[in-house]
C-alpha cells in the first residue's frame, strides 16, 4: 500500500498533491459558501414576503373598514327610504280624501 502511495505521489508530484488537497479543502468552504447564499436569499424572500403581508394586512384593515361605514350609510339609506314611503302612503291617502 505504501509503495502505491509513493508511486502515486512520485507520479503526480509536490504540486498537484497540494492541489488536490487545496481542491478538498476548499469544498468544504464552497459548500459553506452556498448554504450561506441561499440562507441570505431565503431571508431576504422572507423579509420581502413579510412587508408584501404587512401592506396586505393594511389594506385589508382599511377595506373592512370602509365596508362598515358603507353598510352603515345603507342602512341610513334604507330608513329614509321607509320614512318617506309611509310619508308619501300618507299623502296619497290623504289626496283620496
Amino acid at each position: 500500500m505504501e509503495n502505491i502511495v509513493i508511486n502515486v505521489l512520485s507520479l503526480l508530484g509536490g504540486g498537484a498533491l497540494a492541489t488536490i488537497i487545496t481542491a478538498l479543502v476548499n469544498r468544504k468552504k464552497t459548500d459553506a459558501d452556498a448554504q450561506n447564499l441561499q440562507i441570505q436569499t431565503l431571508l431576504l424572500v422572507d423579509e420581502r414576503l413579510s412587508a408584501k403581508i404587512a401592506e396586505a394586512d393594511v389594506r385589508i384593515k382599511n377595506l373592512e373598514d370602509e365596508k362598515r361605514t358603507l353598510e352603515g350609510e345603507v342602512l341610513e339609506l334604507k330608513e329614509q327610504y321607509l320614512l318617506l314611503k309611509v310619508e308619501f302612503e300618507k299623502i296619497k291617502g290623504d289626496e283620496k280624501k
